[in-house]
């Protein structure tokens, strides 16, 4: 009963600011998409915590191996990022983006890569700050492009 009290005194606090506030906005991070049963990436269990083949996950996402391994980049890819499309919004996407509908949220930034911000009617206004899975860019270029055409040539 003490943690129900507590939590309705956080939730309302919550409102009140919400419905005071002129202009919103929203950041997000790998907290809320763990929610949808994402990973982290830096917690004890998450993605930089394990092995893939012989290498650290870490050593694999840094721009270093990307330009040395594009192929085990790729393959590693395949095995966890591609498979980000099979996991749904969850009550933190669906409220945000509820808040923004009402007109209470005038935008989202989040940098997390799973597009779960927009995905089922999501929020209409987000930045993703470190882009999306569904577009790749050419770090020699300024040409985005979509990413499924790119993957499936390795």
């Amino acid at each position: 009963m003490e943690k129900q009290l507590a939590f309705e005194k956080k939730f309302n606090t919550l409102k009140a600011m919400i419905r005071g506030s002129r202009s919103l906005v929203v950041l997000t991070g790998a907290g809320i998409s763990t929610l949808s049963g994402i990973p982290d990436f830096r917690s004890n269990t998450g993605v930089y915590a394990k092995r893939w083949n012989e290498y650290q996950v870490e050593e694999i996402l840094s721009i270093g191996f990307f330009h040395a391994h594009p192929e085990l980049f790729y393959e590693w890819a395949k095995e966890f990022w591609y498979k980000l499309d099979s996991y749904l919004p969850n009550v933190v996407h669906t409220s945000l983006a509820t808040l923004e509908k009402k007109g209470y949220v005038r935008g989202v930034f989040t940098q997390n890569i799973d597009m779960l911000h927009k995905k089922r009617q999501g929020v209409e206004s987000v930045m993703n700050c470190m882009g999306v899975l569904n577009t790749t860019t050419v770090p020699t270029a300024t040409v985005i492009t979509p990413m499924h055409p790119l993957l499936l040539s390795f």
